[in-house]
């Protein structure tokens, strides 16, 4: 009778064992997930910061050089980017060039990514996301300023 006892409760501590070694893995399944959403989150913000701080630098070089200054520059664009919300110069109609001098790239779940310039600017992010060539023209028409990837 002792002997049937012994096997009784080695069954059931195998069973419970098993079951905690379930439960610890659920637990790791629901984490990683949402772990590895959070670093890409901020992947694609750091993306997008470094893309914008990269556009104020080379618009500031290309500002200072002067009349014929013109660079060109590799952006990236994360996927989860918002174009609507993204802009070059101001985010309003402002007619004032002096106000027109941000960077910005929107990323849903994360907000906007900003940069400054010195120069006043126009311009637009290409319209899709990914990784491009775009163009820091220096203009020298009444008010002078800064064209990046257009020409305004």
């Amino acid at each position: 009778m002792h002997n049937r006892k012994s096997r009784g409760q080695a069954g059931l501590e195998t069973m419970a064992i098993f079951a905690a070694v379930l439960i610890l893995l659920l637990a790791v399944l629901l984490v990683l997930p949402s772990t590895a959403r959070s670093g890409e989150v901020l992947r694609q913000m750091q993306t997008a910061q470094q893309s914008v701080l990269l556009a104020a630098a080379t618009a500031d070089e290309v500002y200072l050089a002067g009349e014929g200054a013109s660079k060109t520059i590799a952006v990236e664009l994360p996927d989860s980017w918002e174009s609507s919300r993204s802009f070059i110069g101001t985010n309003n109609a402002s007619a004032n060039w002096q106000d027109r001098r941000l960077l910005s790239i929107y990323v849903r779940q994360s907000g906007d990514a900003i940069a400054s310039s010195r120069a006043p600017l126009c311009g637009s992010w290409p319209a899709t996301p990914g990784k491009f060539k775009i163009n820091v023209t220096y203009n020298s028409t009444e008010p002078v300023h800064v064209m990046i990837n257009a020409n305004c």
